[in-house]
């Protein structure tokens, strides 16, 4: 599939996905609820995030397959991205947490583009639980460089399934296990993303958790110094 096949079924994605939050604010719009516009205005802004992520991987550099990177801080994307992400999980009743594990030196990549694949690939998996769960933002040292992503307790699947199915779903209409009740387009998303960031969107294993994350080199030039 060509990269313009590819967009085209990811624009398919986004259209589908922003049926759930409409669904959503239909349900709770028949609730006489005081927070009732606080929680309408998250949903809404879970839209525009997946909207913005879109629109951010293809327009980000038209002509080449990666962005041109640049030391950003980690611990700082990912508190942004905690910040844009806790008023969604409050709507769905989840747990988020936060966890540095360390100092790191700034890794190489684009501050703009990580926290909107982060965001994505936590509302997904925020949105794909049916009940109360737990979901960490969380960072380590995996080897030589360093790993980014979000962990569930309840994300159960293995890299080598997780890459058969993101290739294959991109030419369907199915979502990913444990994201199947909508189409995932935040995954797709965040995958684009990540490739434009010289990274890979895999199926990480840490502290007895499973996660989607991306893996970063360290500032080669801030780590001389």
């Amino acid at each position: 599939m060509d990269q313009l096949d590819r967009d085209n079924q990811l624009l398919l994605r986004v259209v589908e996905h922003l049926k759930q939050p409409l669904i959503n604010i239909a349900r709770q719009s028949e609730l006489d609820d005081h927070n009732l516009l606080k929680d309408i205005g998250s949903l809404a802004e879970s839209s525009i995030q997946l909207i913005d992520g879109y629109v951010l991987g293809l327009n980000s550099n038209e002509q080449q397959s990666s962005l041109e990177l640049e030391p950003i801080s980690v611990s700082e994307v990912l508190q942004d991205t905690a910040d844009i992400l806790t008023k969604i999980a409050k709507i769905y009743g989840c747990i988020l947490k936060l966890n540095i594990e360390g100092k790191f030196v700034p890794v190489m990549s684009r501050k703009r583009e990580m926290a909107s694949a982060l965001t994505l690939i936590g509302q997904s998996l925020i949105e794909s639980n049916n009940k109360e769960g737990e979901i960490i933002l969380s960072a380590y040292k995996a080897g030589s460089r360093i790993s980014v992503g979000v962990f569930s307790p309840d994300l159960n699947i293995s890299n080598e399934t997780f890459s058969k199915d993101l290739n294959q779903n991109i030419r369907s209409r199915q979502g990913l296990p444990n994201i199947s009740h909508t189409p995932a387009a935040g995954i797709y998303i965040a995958d684009l993303l990540f490739e434009r960031l010289s990274s890979k969107l895999k199926i990480s294993h840490h502290n007895k958790l499973a996660g989607l994350t991306g893996q970063f080199l360290p500032s080669y030039q801030l780590t001389l110094i």
